[in-house]
């Protein structure tokens, strides 16, 4: 009698419970491996699952999610940006000082200063 599943009046193979809870059987297997899921009974080799483990696990998880679940926030959330923080924050930035840009210049080089821009005399471009 080479690899016939047991039976047992009041548990249900992988096959049946995975039916039951609507995910496939490596689904149900990973769950079972993670410690979530309905519970489980190894008989032998087989793991077993008892007539009311799949519905004592929706009932578990229905009842966390609702317990998870917050109601509706009312009202402005703290911390909302409103016309009074944005005129002191922009009180603040004036204060301020410009961050410089670009790369940092190495410390004993001064740059050489540009000629001044000559005006030409002749700047109409006609002759008098």
């Amino acid at each position: 009698m080479k690899g016939r599943i047991p039976t047992l009046p009041g548990f249900f193979d992988e096959d049946v419970e995975a039916a039951r809870c609507g995910v496939t059987v490596p689904t149900l297997r990973k769950w079972r491996y993670r410690g979530y899921g309905p519970k489980a009974v190894r008989i032998g080799r087989v793991w077993m699952y008892p007539e009311n483990a799949d519905t004592q696990f929706m009932f578990e998880q229905a009842a966390a999610a609702e317990s998870a679940r917050q109601p509706r926030p009312r009202g402005r959330p703290r911390g909302a940006v409103t016309p009074r923080v944005v005129a002191e924050q922009a009180a603040v930035d004036t204060q301020r000082q410009p961050r410089p840009r670009g790369r940092p210049r190495r410390s004993g080089a001064v740059p050489e200063p540009r000629p001044p821009l000559v005006a030409k005399a002749d700047a109409g471009g006609g002759e008098a």
